[in-house]
């Protein structure tokens, strides 16, 4: 009983340790698809930074090359103005020519909101006024209106239109900065859910393994405790409590074993049945301790007796049977002859000093091929009720 309540608690352990090791494995796996997720949202999130970082850096290249245009543009006009050489309105020209595209451009590397449009919109408005300011000054020097030229260039309407452009440029390269800079906080933040799902993942899976590790060695002593409560069912089921040696149920299954490797081997068998004469008077004289003494020592005199191969089982309150392979009827009798003069020899010592002659009658029956258990221990159980009748104390021969 105390072996089963502790095969029992084993099981029941191994059930909380794999519990334990289930929920481990199902908290790892949430983790694993959840970093998953994170990382590929963070792998999204790195591309589009890398998009901005990139569109940022045009920006702020277009946006300087806006400015030198207007700059640019200005040195000419001023440097006709004083020389009147028309090699100083080729930059000028060429900045007009090229600020479409630059323009073009500026527009394609921020965020098209409904903002960052009507900045652009001011922008190029600002930027095409600038310009025509210009001509404006270039069409009156051009007319001769000298004076009039001189009273424009002096207002600095130039100078200012170029700080507007520059005021304009700089508001978006700021918005698109702080919009950079979001993002990269945003990019921080996922990446930084992402460490710790991976620490997380890294402990977790450190609990796994440590689990995993208690798991394997409950699991083995569970196999081994069960392995040996298995046993222990064995032999409780194959094994006589009283005297330790087989038991009817084994002893029958053991002759079918028997005689059936005789068969298949065509070699002799023999079956000898033996119980111990008077054993009631010994029962109602001495009390049943003394009897199940005496019977536990007939049992191991038995055993000591016949040869290794031989089995002995009890199979009856007093009655013991002997499978003897390999042996015909008369050897099979001169072992039981043997064991019937060793056990009379032995004085049975019982508790108070009380000594009892103990005896046994057998009788032995040869395996026919053509007859089966049943009919062969019919065979000898006659011949011991012939042994019983004829005097107790010897072994006879079923006929």
């Amino acid at each position: 009983m105390t072996r089963s309540r502790n095969f029992l608690n084993a099981v029941n352990g191994l059930s909380s340790r794999v519990g334990l090791f289930i929920a481990s494995t199902v908290l790892f796996g949430s983790l694993l698809v959840g970093s998953s997720l994170i990382a590929w949202r963070a792998n999204v999130q790195q591309q589009e930074l890398a998009r901005l970082n990139s569109a940022t850096i045009a920006l702020l290249r277009d946006a300087h090359r806006i400015r030198l245009i207007a700059l640019e543009a200005l040195r000419g006009e001023r440097g006709y103005l004083l020389t009147r050489d028309p090699e100083y309105l080729e930059p000028m020209l060429e900045a007009e020519r090229a600020l479409p595209g630059y323009m073009a451009n500026l527009r394609s590397h921020i965020d098209g909101n409904e903002e960052n449009n009507r900045e652009l919109q001011r922008l190029g408005d600002e930027v095409q006024s600038y310009f025509m300011d210009l001509r404006t000054v270039l069409v009156l020097d051009k007319a001769g209106m000298r004076k009039e030229t001189i009273d424009i260039v002096r207002t600095g309407h130039a100078r200012n239109s170029i700080n507007r452009i520059n005021a304009d440029v700089h508001q978006i390269i700021t918005r698109e900065r702080a919009r950079l800079s979001e993002f990269n906080a945003r990019t921080r933040s996922v990446n930084n859910i992402l460490l710790m799902y991976l620490f997380a993942m890294t402990g977790t899976g450190v609990c796994l393994l440590f689990t995993t590790s208690l798991t394997v060695i409950a699991l083995r002593r569970s196999i081994a405790r069960e392995r040996a409560f298995q046993r222990e069912l064995r032999y409780i089921a194959q094994t006589d409590e009283l005297t330790g040696i087989a038991n009817r149920r084994e002893f029958l299954a053991a002759l079918d074993r028997a005689i059936a490797l005789a068969r298949r081997n065509q070699s002799q068998f023999s079956l000898a049945i033996f119980d111990i004469d008077h054993f009631k008077s010994i029962n109602d004289t001495y009390g049943h301790a003394a009897g199940d003494d005496v019977i536990r020592r007939v049992a191991r005199l038995a055993v000591g007796t016949v040869r290794a191969c031989d089995l002995v089982g009890r199979i009856g309150g007093e009655e013991f049977g002997v499978l003897l392979p390999n042996v015909d009827m008369h050897h099979a009798r001169a072992i039981c002859e043997r064991l019937r003069v060793e056990i009379q020899a032995q004085a049975m010592e019982l508790s108070g000093d009380a000594t009892v002659p103990v005896t046994i009658s057998s009788g032995v029956a040869q395996l026919d091929p053509s007859e089966n258990a049943n009919k062969l221990m019919e065979r000898a159980d006659r011949a011991l009720y012939e042994a019983k009748h004829g005097g107790r104390d010897q072994v006879r021969l079923a006929a």
